[in-house]
């Protein structure tokens, strides 16, 4: 074993080009053993993979596709099952940049989405891959958009039927283009993140050493295979660490979040990823009587991020999952980025949740101050920063230059390192605004990532967004914090979804969505339901009042609206730019006061 870069890995996994060779490498000294297995909606498992196998089909997959198109980008929209797993891979191993999307047919409704129909027209691909049920629907697609002379629509069970009669291996040029990850995006259209080889394998070499993610692990996955998280954790990191991997319909998970509980019970996970906001829904669903008959004594890290991590979600999950087992040392709060492949800072394992109170006015004053007081603010870590990424807090003056800030001051996290992309597919302009910043008396070019944190005895605080910053009197307040205090102070706001926001008048807003009783995301027992007298105006009471003794602002307008009003991304976060106009275009919540 030696060190490259601080991180420690094999001599095996330092001399391989790219996660193809690793593929090819543990196809031929261990292709027996899974990799993949796909779980059906009834928990069983409906197919899986080896690493031969994989390998076997990927190799096929590469000539077929050669002998269709041999240039041009390849988009995979194939309906969730492993056939995604197969033609990504023989994708990467033809040297295609591919395009991971969402299946063709949206899960509710059976419409396209907008945002599918735009991904396909910014990258121009010459192949379509899609499930053979959906060929007749994408040909169409196509040909409504003009994209049909030019991309050919093939199915993905055609493009592994047969073998390839000899091995084409040819290794990966590091600094080529395997994939363009497209950002969850809270405006505009959508940008294309070119992920290059060298940064896939630098990023799952900090992922296996700082999440302890080895041949052992098991995880059992909902996340879809176009988010960031869900290819790289759900998928690359299974072929790099030579773990075992369960996949399960997102869903399955969004209409039973307990599947994916009991799930990880029964198939002794080690390993699980998910956003902030899964394990409070999981908490939520699954009783003490459940709880109490699972077994996840064996979950060694449960990693969160992905979302602002709120410490009251992971609270309330670890306490509801420790009569199953589940260790509170367990919890691995993490930060990461679409930009920087995925992972940037977390751990180290076994830490927990780390967080402090800090002053809520030394905190819009720009500094984390810890402080004893009934008003102080919680901020959650989100790991160490010396987790194989080069991490930097700093202000940008007018002219461009990066400032460095001293510990404990807020300011903009800049990232840098072998994960980090050069950039946006055919974007010059939104490149330049977001890579290759330089911070005075440092010689590395910084990502620019748009969030707010500070370093505190080497943990990185996050404490929200540049685009959602609200300023107050020449003060920064970030609505995550606000949010986070607002969920603390009154029990009335469990189980509904709200948001605070800053709108183009500069006054301070929040919108709060009626409970969902249908929702199968959200225990309704016992709460205050909407239609009972005095539940508006104790919603606008109690949240004016929070805020105004916490931070000293006062709340302008505060709307109740329908469940399900609030506009999010793929990812799950809320966009709240723009946010009152497109509420005010429903025709809902009017504040009547």
């Amino acid at each position: 074993m030696f060190s490259n870069g601080g991180i420690v890995v094999s001599e095996v996994e330092a001399s391989v080009n790219g996660l193809m060779e690793v593929l090819r490498w543990r196809a031929q000294t261990e292709g027996d053993r899974d990799v993949f297995r796909w779980l059906s909606a009834f928990g069983e498992v409906e197919d899986s993979e080896t690493f031969r196998g994989l390998y076997e089909k990927a190799q096929t997959v590469s000539v077929t596709l050669g002998a269709i198109s041999d240039s041009g980008t390849i988009a995979v929209a194939v309906r969730r099952s492993l056939w995604f797993q197969r033609v990504f891979a023989g994708c990467l191993l033809a040297g295609r940049v591919v395009v991971p999307l969402p299946p063709i047919m949206e899960a509710s409704g059976y419409s396209v989405s907008e945002r599918f129909v735009a991904i396909l027209l910014h990258c121009l691909p010459k192949i379509l891959v899609v499930s053979e049920c959906d060929k007749g629907l994408a040909l169409r697609l196509l040909q409504e958009h003009g994209l049909s002379a030019d991309c050919r629509v093939v199915a993905a069970e055609e493009l592994v039927t047969g073998t390839a009669s000899n091995e084409r291996y040819v290794p990966n040029d590091l600094d080529s283009v395997a994939y363009l990850q497209y950002s969850s995006g809270t405006t505009g259209s959508p940008k294309a993140i070119e992920i290059s080889h060298r940064n896939l394998m630098a990023n799952m070499r900090a992922v296996r050493q700082y999440a302890e993610l080895f041949s052992d692990a098991v995880g059992v996955s909902w996340l879809p295979m176009e988010h960031d998280m869900g290819l790289v954790a759900g998928m690359m990191i299974a072929i790099y660490s030579g773990c075992l991997i369960y996949g399960m319909r997102p869903d399955d998970f969004a209409k039973h979040p307990d599947r994916w509980m009991k799930w990880m019970s029964e198939r002794r996970a080690t390993h699980s990823i998910a956003p902030n906001f899964a394990y409070g829904i999981a908490a939520a669903r699954c009783g003490e009587q459940l709880a109490a008959s699972l077994d996840l004594s064996h979950l060694r890290v449960v990693l969160c991020g992905a979302e602002p991590i709120d410490s009251m979600t992971l609270e309330t999950f670890g306490a509801c999952f420790a009569r199953s087992g589940l260790r509170q040392t367990a919890l691995f709060p993490c930060y990461g980025l679409a930009e920087a492949t995925l992972f940037v800072t977390g751990g180290p394992v076994g830490a927990g949740v780390r967080k402090i109170a800090v002053d809520c006015d030394k905190l819009a004053e720009g500094e984390l101050v810890e402080s004893a007081s009934e008003g102080a603010t919680e901020v959650v870590s989100s790991g160490a920063v010396e987790a194989g990424s080069i991490v930097r807090i700093a202000r940008f003056e007018e002219d461009g230059q990066g400032v460095a800030l001293d510990e404990g001051s807020i300011g903009e996290i800049c990232v840098a390192g072998e994960s980090v992309s050069r950039g946006y597919w055919g974007d010059r302009v939104s490149t330049l605004n977001t890579f290759g910043w330089e911070i005075e008396g440092d010689h590395e070019r910084y990502l620019r990532t748009g969030d707010i944190g500070g370093v505190k005895d080497g943990q990185l605080y996050v404490t929200g967004r540049i685009k959602d910053m609200m300023i107050v009197r020449g003060k920064n307040y970030f609505p995550d914090d606000i949010e986070k205090s607002l969920r603390r102070d009154l029990p009335i706001l469990r189980g509904r979804r709200f948001v605070v926001f800053q709108n183009a008048e500069d006054l301070i807003c929040c919108f709060v969505e009626e409970v969902n009783e249908t929702d199968v995301s959200v225990d309704v027992s016992g709460l205050a339901r909407d239609g009972d007298d005095e539940v508006g105006s104790m919603l606008r009471s109690g949240i004016e009042r929070s805020v105004a003794q916490r931070y000293g602002l006062h709340v302008a307008d505060v709307r109740v609206i329908p469940a399900g009003s609030l506009p999010t991304t793929v990812s799950g976060k809320v966009i709240r730019t723009g946010l009152e106009d497109r509420i005010s275009r429903l025709g809902v919540g009017e504040n009547d006061e």
